[in-house]
């Protein structure tokens, strides 16, 4: 999560930024993107057609990380 906030806390972002910010596979970045949702760290946008899901840090780790 610091990483993702040390390069842009309010950016939007798909499940690839994770992936390099991250240095780890896709498969594992799915994986602790739906926790960190379910936990409320993080909100997924709604999907737009075909697009990839979207996420941003949610408020309250905004402010606690920012």
């Amino acid at each position: 999560m610091a990483a993702w906030v040390a390069r842009d806390a309010q950016a939007v972002v798909t499940q690839a930024e994770p992936v390099a910010i991250w240095g780890i596979k896709q498969p594992s970045v799915s994986q602790a993107l739906q926790q960190l949702v379910g936990s409320g760290a993080v909100d997924v946008l709604p999907r737009k057609g075909g697009e990839p899901l979207q996420y941003l840090l949610a408020g309250a780790t905004l402010l606690a990380l920012g």
